[in-house]
């Protein structure tokens, strides 16, 4: 286990906004592209498509990226918005439910962006936090790949439940599932890969 920065303590969560910690969304991308280009990743699956801005950023550097949405009125608008683009596949739904069906079909090297913690439409909440899920699924189908899961200081047990587990427990579970595995929090996002892929 590697630890680059501490987990936030509560103090340092209440005074977040007040600090240059949360990257700006460009910044996000350019975290997705440098690791995607580190450890020769060829196709991105983003879990909360929302406007679809980050697929818009990273479109041309992917031979494909499918990202999935759970709000159908969101999905309609990125559906719009990609209609022409070939390496562009979006998905309506649970990631949790999607990934088992999904991540079988996919051969090539995958980073995953997985920023599915809220539905700030108000339609399609899941009953609970797909992370966990979504970590099941890519441990067991699709272990080599690349993770990255963002807003990490959302992940302290305080704030109803939105991005549960807290931390530690988090950590934990990763751990569990393979012990060589790096996970470290960087710049408000969790990074989880292999140590012999670095």
């Amino acid at each position: 286990m590697v630890w680059e920065v501490n987990v936030l303590t509560d103090a340092e969560i209440d005074e977040i906004h007040g600090r240059q910690l949360i990257l700006k969304e460009s910044e996000k991308r350019r975290v997705i592209l440098n690791s995607a280009a580190k450890f020769g990743c060829t196709v991105l699956v983003e879990t909360g498509t929302n406007e679809g801005d980050t697929v818009q950023a990273t479109k041309s550097y992917f031979s494909d990226i499918y990202s999935i949405e759970i709000s159908p009125s969101i999905d309609r608008r990125a559906q719009m918005r990609f209609l022409t683009d070939r390496n562009v596949h979006l998905l309506l739904g649970d990631s949790g439910e999607i990934f088992p069906i999904l991540l079988p079909t996919i051969t090539q090297k995958i980073i995953f962006y997985l920023d599915a913690h809220f539905d700030y439409g108000g339609e399609g909440i899941p009953e609970q936090n797909p992370t966990l899920r979504e970590l099941d699924a890519i441990f067991s189908l699709q272990p080599d790949s690349i993770i990255l899961i963002d807003d990490a200081r959302m992940f302290s047990g305080r704030l109803g439940g939105f991005c549960s587990p807290p931390m530690r427990e988090l950590e934990e579970y990763v751990m569990k599932k393979n012990p060589d595995l790096v996970f470290s929090v960087i710049d408000d996002i969790i990074r989880i890969y292999r140590a012999e892929a670095y």
